[in-house]
Formats: C-alpha cells, structure tokens, sequence
C-alpha cells in the first residue's frame, strides 16, 4: 500500500508543472477506462501508445525509483543520487511545461538554450532575484524527495518482482528509440534528457556541411541575379506584431477589432489603393519574433535560436547569400531600419547581428528621431515611442534619401504586454511633444486579451492610416503579422497570420494572384495557404514580370523555401525534420 501511494505522491509532483502550465486542457487521462476496447488495448493505450498522455508524463521515473529504494540495501548515497535524479527531472519538467505549452513549441535542449541566453540579457538586472528564487526552489525540491525517500526505503516488497517492474520499464524506454521522434520523448521522462542532448549533438553535427560550404557554394544560392529593375519602387516592409489569425477566427471575442478592421477593408475598397491579401503560414506559433523576419527576408524557414544563431554568427559565409534586402542593395537601393525602443533594452541588443539580418544603411533609432513626448511600456519593464511617431517620422527621413529606399519596422506597442495608445492622433507630430498626454489603455489592467483587442486596434489604425494618407504611385506597402500572440491564445487556431501587399498599380498586385492572394484586405480562405519561406522567389517574380527589364525571365519559385538546409532535392528528409512536431 505504501508503494502505491507514494508511487502517486512522486508522479502528482513530478507532474505538477504540466497541471500548473495548464496541460489538463488536454485529452482526458482517464479517458481509456470509458473506451469499449479489450483489456489488452486499454493496458497498450496506457503504457505504450501513451494516449492518456499527459497523466504517465512522470511514471516511470517514480516507478524506477520506488523499485530502486524498496529492492537495494539501504544506502544513503543511493538515496542522495536518486534525489539530484529527482529534481533534474523536475526542473526537466518545467522546461518542457513551459515550452510546448506556453510558447506551443517543439522543446530541444540545445536550441532553447539559445533562446534562453538571448533573453536572459533582457532581465540582467533582476539576477539578484531570479538566481536566488531559483536556488531556494532546488533546495526546497531536493528536501522533499529526499524526505520521501528516507520513508520509502526497505519498505520489503518483493525484490525480484520490482525488478522485472526495473527491466520492464527499461525495455519500454529504449525499444526502437533511433526511431523515435520528439513528441516521444514528452511521455518517456526518464530517458528524455539522455535523447535530447543526443538529438541536439544530431544537430552539430549536421551544420558541419553548412560550415565547410565556401563563399562560391553559398554564392550559387543567388538564384535572382539575372534580374535587372527598370522600374524602382520604393518597398515599406512593416511587421504588425503578434497580428496573429485569432482576430478572425474568434469572432466574438475580437468583435471590436473586426468593427474597425472591416471599416478600413471599406475605405480601401473606395480608394484608388489596390490591396492584396493570403492567409500565410509563419515560422513559428509565438515568440522569436525575428525568426519570422529571417524567413521572409532570406526565403529559408529558421525556426529557432541554434538556427538563426548559426546563420548569421557561426557561417561566415552565408553573408555571401543575397535576402531580398541584400538584392535591393546591390540594385541600388538605400535600406532604412526603424527602431523605436529606448534605454536599456537598446543598450543589450546585438546591433551586429541585426544588421546582417536586415542589411541596412541606415538605422533610424530614437536619438535620430529626437522623441521627447511621453512613452510606453515594452515588456512591462522597458519603454518604447508610439508607432504612430515612429511609423511617420521614419517615413519622413527615408523620403529625403536620394534614389529607391526599403523601409523596415515591426510595432512595438502591440508586443506582449500589449501596452499602446488607446487611439492615433489626427497629426503624428503631436505627439512629439513633452508635455503632450494621451490616453493609453493602461486601466485595463492585467486583462491581456483587453490589452491585445485594443493594442492591435491601435496598430492597424497607425499602420492603415498612414498608408492610406501617405502612399504614392511608386511605393509598394508589405505588412504581415509575425505569429499570434504570445500566452492568450490556443493552438487550435493554427499559425497562421495575413500578409498584405499595398500598391497603386493594379498589375503588380494582380500579379500576386499566381501565388493565392486575393483582393480586398481579407483572404479567400481562412486557412494558411502560402509560406513565409515562398515569400522570397513571389515577390522576385511579381517584381520582374511588372518592373523588370525581361518580364519573361524564367524565376523559380519555391514553395517550401530555398532548399538551403537540403543538400540535394526539396523533398529531401533533413535532421532538422525530427524537431518539427505538431504540439
């Protein structure tokens, strides 16, 4: 009986992380007990499909611990291993709550490492709170099961019975693991971490053929360098942040956003503005906002730190690889970087990195900007200018360069914790003043879906306003959302975010056709049916068939992406394929 209880006690804190990140949104764990199947397939579903999955997340190592304490002599050293075991597990646990259940992402040691390091610079200054809460958290654990150990040795069961419950457990854990993928791994705790780390060096080892590429091999992936513009338009990219498909699939709870967004579809169907819009599929379900910048700048899918990390810092050749920035700049235009975020949070970006991701001439940051007027949150814990100012004042300086200019901006007050303005103002320069107030939807409080409805009512209002009052005939507007946003929505509602293509001439926009954009500012199918990754080689084409000097050049268009990561065909199974799971 003691077995059995403590067996509960383990498993329960072991999984307490899963039930705390709101796991039991899941299937039912007792549900197998209601299905009409034989004992043999119930017992299969249990164990071995895992279809209860989440409630054994944490059964076999509190099997293999009870089988270790109640069938070993007592040894306090034996007590004291399986107690650190306990708590790696546990913190082990954590990481993987957080990461497929928060940020809906397929958990990897070594490529969350990453995003752990790039983050953690963010909060330096709250170490003093942090290292300590993590340290008394360790310790608190470490007592517990050591506790609970100590009780549980020589409670005389049956030796030889536990240990075959030992050979059973390990025979399960192992059985044809080379073939397992990550979604495996999730419900077989004991051996994960051993496997993950595995799967991770896959990984070091795979890139090895990317560093060894030379500067002719990366070179060869310049697959646009026979287009010539005779006609340069000036291209905005502005990414809307967290502007993710949940505002239309959740009609009701987004109603006041689909008030004013169906309002703006009317003003640009009255106009002279040709827009143009998919249902698209980013990299990523939420965070890491820059890996959707990455994709859709490079036409390669960089789903993660290792990757990105890998590309723009460790391959010293890849800046011999042309993003569309970079086939801009070599076709003479000027590139113009917005960034509206002040203070510390300005001082910790690696602006090195940043500029090889958005190959700019210029950044115009907040000191070029010359913002005195009142600012917001970003983070909670860092502040950031309106949009609004941003977007216009940035536009101004990029319309006094000489010659054919890009434009980059993502918005910032539509960034979890949805900090913004509660409407634009009719002239952007007031904002700029310091003694100039408005209203900002602080009194919602910590309502995040509030915040987000009316952050993201802000955003489209900056956004559409200027492009509505500022385009000119030769300017091309790209806005799309980045992924969804980050902790208030469901993975029921998929990845998926709109992109729009703004213009005043009709052809080029009735170019996008060809690639399943439809007219208007809403898309012809609710679901996702173009890539960030194809992004790249359409906007070639569409550029070459209205603006080039041969519109009947032949470009190839890739609809998974560049086949960068593949050494022969687009079809080809990668490594990188074993850490793409549906969550």
């Amino acid at each position: 009986m003691k077995f059995l209880v403590y067996l509960i006690l383990i498993n329960f804190f072991l999984f307490l992380p899963m039930y705390i990140f709101g796991v039991t949104r899941r299937m039912n764990p007792f549900q197998f007990i209601l299905e009409k199947d034989s004992i043999k397939s119930k017992l299969k579903n249990f164990y071995v499909s895992r279809k209860i999955a989440p409630f054994c997340f944490s059964i076999e190592y509190s099997m293999c611990v009870l089988i270790l304490l109640t069938t070993l002599p007592t040894n306090i050293w034996v007590v004291y291993f399986l107690d650190i075991l306990a708590v790696l597990i546990l913190c082990f646990t954590i990481y993987l709550a957080v990461f497929a259940h928060i940020f809906h992402k397929t958990p990897i040691l070594k490529i969350d490492w990453e995003f752990i390091q790039e983050t953690r610079v963010f909060y330096k200054k709250y170490n003093f709170v942090i290292y300590p809460t993590i340290l008394a958290f360790v310790v608190v654990a470490f007592l517990f099961f050591h506790k609970m150990h100590l009780v549980l040795q020589g409670s005389g069961q049956i030796w030889w019975l536990n240990g075959l419950f030992l050979i059973y457990i390990l025979v399960l854990g192992f059985y044809n693991v080379k073939n397992y993928k990550v979604e495996s791994y999730l419900h077989r705790t004991v051996f994960s971490m051993l496997i993950y780390i595995r799967k991770s060096s896959e990984l070091d080892s795979y890139f090895d053929r990317l560093v060894r590429m030379k500067k002719e091999d990366v070179e060869a992936y310049n697959v646009y360098t026979d287009v010539e513009l005779k006609v340069k338009p000036n291209i905005h990219f502005i990414s809307m942040e967290s502007y993710g498909s949940v505002l239309f699939k959740e009609k009701e709870r987004y109603n006041n956003f689909l008030e004013v967004f169906g309002q703006w579809s009317e003003r640009f169907n009255s106009s002279d503005i040709k827009v143009s819009t998919v249902s698209s599929e980013p990299p990523l379900f939420a965070y890491g906002t820059w890996y959707s910048y990455s994709t859709l700048l490079f036409g390669m899918k960089i789903t993660d730190g290792i990757i990105h990390r890998f590309l723009f810092s460790i391959m010293a050749n890849f800046r011999y690889y042309d993003s569309i920035l970079g086939f801009l700049k070599k076709a003479g235009y000027t590139n113009y970087l917005l960034h509206g975020m002040l203070g510390a949070y300005n001082d910790r970006l690696d602006f090195s990195l940043i500029k090889k991701n958005f190959n700019y001439d210029q950044l115009i940051n907040p000191p070029i900007l010359k913002y005195v007027g009142k600012v917001l949150k970003f983070m909670r814990i860092h502040k950031t200018i309106p949009d609004q100012y941003t977007l216009n004042a940035g536009l101004d300086i990029a319309k006094k360069g000489r010659g054919p200019y890009t434009y980059f901006y993502c918005t910032l007050n539509s960034h979890w914790d949805f900090h913004s303005p509660v409407k634009i103002q009719k002239d952007f320069r007031d904002l700029n003043q310091a003694g100039f107030n408005f209203e900002t939807n602080s009194d919602l409080g910590f309502n995040l879906q509030k915040r987000y409805q009316s952050a993201m009512i802000y955003t489209v209002d900056a956004v559409f306003e200027m492009i509505y009052k500022r385009i000119e005939p030769k300017d091309i507007y790209i806005v799309y959302g980045d992924h969804q946003p980050t902790t208030i929505t469901d993975e029921k509602y998929g990845k998926d975010t709109q992109i729009h293509i703004f213009s005043k001439d009709e052809t080029f926009n009735k170019a996008w056709e060809a690639f399943g954009f439809s007219t208007g500012l809403m898309p012809a199918q609710d679901q996702a049916s173009f890539k960030f990754e194809a992004f790249y080689s359409a906007l070639m084409q569409c550029l070459n068939k209205c603006y080039g000097q041969d519109p009947s050049l032949q470009l190839p268009f890739y609809k998974e992406g560049l086949p960068f990561f593949e050494e022969n065909s687009v079809g080809q199974r990668t490594v990188l394929d074993d850490f793409e799971v549906d969550l």
